[in-house]
């Protein structure tokens, strides 16, 4: 990004996106809501760039061995650079159980606009119909900086390192701007106790519910809505999310099954 803030989409999956109709049909609901945005290069990371073209974006998506195009099965970059938006894709952890990931960044300047912002909001609901995502979040870059990164001394108390707050499936990282809770967090909360949360909107999308905790992404910043946010986590209960005061636990969090995620899965499917 030119400015280098951003607003960030992560969504969550435990199962299989590995196919070229994942590809396409993610892709062609996301043109549909920013045709603007349409990226203009893409490739297996950011080095390996070419110019973007649909049918070829999910071949490399789908890549099933190393090529010119892509080193390591699984991966997929698309951007454009003005205005600025990334699309960062991965499916593919080898053989440890993992989620899948679609990671799209926005120049955050895109979100002042609230016709743009409503657009968003409404790409991340249907996004979560389609995709059936576990979790799904949405923040400021520097938001997430801050709330997923901590900061101590190294072994000998000389230098600050920063390390990252660990995430699903061990315990939730933090409350972001937009929080989307699938299935196993449906369960673990409670359906109408989400649908019933006090904060900005919540409502049902899909099998899940989707929670906001302000009208837009760069309100970060205030007072009131870090306020929302610890009123949010005493409200689904602290236990369940990262706290640098017990960061070994214990957490209350769901189980996942990752058998749709594993390597092997990915192999048995190419051989059907």
């Amino acid at each position: 990004m030119v400015n280098g803030h951003r607003v960030v989409i992560d969504f969550w999956l435990a199962h299989d996106i590995s196919l070229k109709s994942n590809a396409q049909a993610f892709m062609t609901m996301f043109a549909r809501f920013f045709p603007d945005l349409v990226p203009e290069k893409m490739g297996p990371d950011a080095d390996s760039l070419r110019p973007f073209q649909l049918d070829k974006a999910a071949e490399i998506w789908a890549m099933d061995r190393p090529s010119k195009w892509a080193e390591h099965k699984g991966q997929f970059y698309a951007r454009r650079l003005a205005p600025g938006i990334e699309l960062d894709i991965h499916w593919s952890f080898e053989d440890r159980p993992h989620f899948n990931g679609i990671e799209v960044r926005l120049d955050d300047r895109l979100t002042r606009d609230l016709t743009r912002l409503d657009a968003i909001v409404a790409f991340v609901q249907q996004s979560c119909s389609t995709l059936r995502p576990v979790y799904a979040w949405a923040s400021h870059n520097l938001d997430f900086r801050g709330k997923s990164l901590i900061k101590r001394y190294d072994a000998d108390r000389r230098t600050w390192v920063e390390s990252p707050v660990p995430g699903p499936p061990r315990v939730l990282s933090a409350i972001y701007w937009l929080n989307y809770f699938g299935p196993p967090f449906v369960e673990l909360f409670g359906r109408q106790k989400l649908i019933q949360a006090p904060v900005y909107a919540a409502r049902p999308v899909g099998p899940g519910v989707l929670i906001l905790t302000s009208p837009s992404p760069l309100d970060y910043g205030k007072g009131g809505v870090r306020g929302a946010e610890e009123t949010l986590k005493d409200y689904l209960g602290r236990e369940a999310f990262f706290d640098t005061k017990r960061p070994g636990g214990p957490y209350r969090t769901p189980t996942f099954d990752f058998a749709a995620v594993s390597s092997s899965a990915w192999t048995s499917r190419l051989e059907d």
